[in-house]
Parts: structure tokens; sequence; C-alpha cells
């Protein structure tokens, strides 16, 4: 089963729960985008390197605690 199979507020659910990691997520989301970007040519750029760095930054975080929406909130201030 894809993660795109699920619901947000699931896919929510298993980050807080540590079954999936956010890093799983960007992954996911890259594969998708390279199998059918060709035919839908959604994107003008990605920056994939930021995109993973800034997910490793969240897994370190979710590993240590459980409010990523709190974390999520102080890096936008």
């Amino acid at each position: 089963m894809s993660l795109f199979d699920h619901k947000m507020s699931e896919l929510h659910t298993m980050l807080l729960n540590k079954e999936v990691k956010v890093s799983d997520l960007v992954d996911e989301s890259y594969k998708r985008i390279a199998d059918v970007d060709d035919k839908v040519k959604a994107f003008v750029t990605l920056d994939e390197e930021k995109a993973r760095a800034y997910a490793a930054e969240l897994d370190e975080h979710l590993a240590q605690t459980a409010n990523v929406a709190f974390y999520l909130v102080c890096q936008l201030e």
C-alpha cells in the first residue's frame, strides 16, 4: 500500500506514532513525481536537496518529541 492511499489525518497519526518518517513521505512524493511528471508536467522547479534536508530535520525532531505541530509553527515565526 502506498502512502498516497492514506488520508492526511492517517499520515499525521502515523507520524506521531513513529510508523512512518517525514523522509518516507518525501521519498514517496519524489518517486511519484518521477513516475508521472513527464505526462502531467505539474512542476516547474523542485528542490529535492532542500526537501530531503528539511525532512531529515523534522525526523530528528520527531524522534525526540511527538509535538511536531508546535515545532513547525515555531519555524514559521
